[in-house]
C-alpha cells in the first residue's frame, strides 16, 4: 500500500513537470509568433509610401494633383507644366478617396516638402465612396479604420496573444494580398520627360454609340453629402494645405452629359464644396462639370458615359480642352499669395 503511493508521487510530479513544460514552451511559441508578427505588420505598413510617392530630389515638384481615375484621365501633368510651366505630379487614380489622399500628401510633404499648389479632383461621389483597400495597403496604412468596438479578451483570447491578435493578423494578410494585386493591376509607368513631368495626355476614343442613346428607364443617382464616409479625412486634409500655405484648388472634373443628368444633385455638391473652399483662405473651388463651363453633349470629349452611370472620363481630345481651360482659371492665382482669394 505504502510502495503504491509512494511510486504514484513521482508520477504525479512528472505529470505536473510536463504541464508546466507545455506551458511554458505554449508562452514561449505565443510571445515569439506574436511579436515576429508584430515585426512584419510595422515593416510591412511603413514600406509602402515608396510604392506611392516617388523618391526624389527635394522640391523637385511643385504641384501635386490628386483624385481618382477622373483626374489621372482629367488633368495632365504634361499640359499644366507646357501651359503654366508648373512641375506636377499626379497621384490621381482608381479608388482613391480622401482617406488615402489625406496620408499621401502627409508622406509627400515628408519626402519632398509642402508643394506651392495642391490640385484635387472632385467627383460627385467624393464623400460617397471608401478609398480601396488596394490603394491604402499600397501606401502601406492600414485598411481598418480602428471604428470598430474592441471587446475585452475572452476564452483563450485572455492568455493567447496569438488569438487576441487574430483580428490584426487577419487584415495584414488582406491587405497583404491586396498589394499583391494591385502590382498585378499596375498600369505601365507613362513616359516621362527629363524634369520627372509625364507625358500622358489621355485615351484615344469617343463615347461609344450605344452609350450615346437614352435607354427606357434609367435612375438618377443620389448624392452623398458631406462628411459621408471619408469627407472628415478631407477636411483634415484642407487643415494641413492651409497650414502649410499651400494654394489648394478644388476642381470639378466634367462629366458626360448622360452622366450629368443622372448626377442630377449638383448645386448640392456644388454648395457643400464651396463652403468647405471658403473656410481655408487659399482654397479655390473651380467648378467645370456645367453646360455653360465645358461642351459637356460632345461625345468626342469623353470615352464613356452611359445613363445611369455615376462616372465619365475624359478623352485625351476632351483633356487638351479642358486642361487648356483650367490653366487659363489657375494664372489668375499661381501668383497670388495663399490667403487671398483673387
Amino acid at each position: 500500500m505504502s510502495s503504491s503511493i509512494s511510486n504514484s508521487k513521482p508520477k504525479r510530479l512528472h505529470g505536473i513537470f510536463i504541464v508546466l513544460l507545455a506551458l511554458c514552451a505554449f508562452f514561449l511559441f505565443d510571445r515569439g509568433i506574436s511579436a515576429l508578427l508584430h515585426r512584419v505588420e510595422t515593416g510591412f505598413y511603413a514600406s509602402g509610401e515608396d510604392r506611392v510617392i516617388p523618391s526624389t530630389p527635394r522640391g523637385e515638384y511643385d504641384t501635386l494633383i490628386m483624385g481618382t481615375s477622373r483626374t489621372e484621365e482629367g488633368i495632365l501633368p504634361i499640359h499644366l507644366h507646357r501651359h503654366l510651366g508648373l512641375n506636377p505630379l499626379s497621384i490621381a487614380l482608381v479608388g482613391r478617396f480622401p482617406r488615402f489622399n489625406y496620408f499621401a500628401y502627409l508622406r509627400f510633404r515628408k519626402k519632398n516638402g509642402p508643394p506651392k499648389y495642391l490640385i484635387y479632383g472632385m467627383d460627385y461621389f467624393t464623400f460617397a465612396k471608401r478609398s480601396h483597400r488596394i490603394q491604402m495597403a499600397a501606401l502601406g496604412v492600414k485598411t481598418d479604420t480602428g471604428s470598430r468596438k474592441v471587446s475585452p479578451p475572452r476564452g483563450l483570447g485572455r492568455v493567447s496573444l496569438l488569438v487576441r491578435r487574430k483580428p490584426h493578423t487577419d487584415q495584414l494578410l488582406v491587405d497583404l494580398v491586396s498589394r499583391v494585386a494591385g502590382r498585378g493591376k499596375r498600369r505601365p509607368d507613362h513616359r516621362m520627360v527629363r524634369t520627372g513631368i509625364s507625358t500622358y495626355k489621355g485615351q484615344q476614343g469617343t463615347v461609344p454609340a450605344i452609350e450615346q442613346q437614352e435607354p427606357p428607364s434609367w435612375e438618377k443617382a443620389p448624392y452623398t453629402h458631406f462628411p459621408g464616409r471619408e469627407g472628415l479625412y478631407f477636411e483634415k486634409l484642407l487643415k494641413e494645405t492651409h497650414r502649410d500655405k499651400v494654394r489648394v484648388f478644388l476642381v470639378y472634373i466634367p462629366d458626360y452629359i448622360n452622366v450629368y443628368r443622372t448626377n442630377h444633385l449638383h448645386e448640392s455638391f456644388s454648395s457643400e464644396v464651396r463652403e468647405l473652399a471658403d473656410r481655408f483662405p487659399g482654397t479655390i473651388f473651380l467648378d467645370f462639370n456645367r453646360p455653360d463651363q465645358f461642351h459637356l453633349d460632345n461625345p468626342d470629349f469623353f470615352v464613356d458615359g452611359r445613363y445611369g452611370s455615376r462616372i465619365s472620363h475624359l478623352s485625351a481630345h476632351g483633356a487638351a480642352l479642358f486642361n487648356r481651360l483650367l490653366a487659363r482659371a489657375l494664372r489668375h492665382y499661381l501668383h497670388a499669395t495663399p490667403g487671398s482669394r483673387h
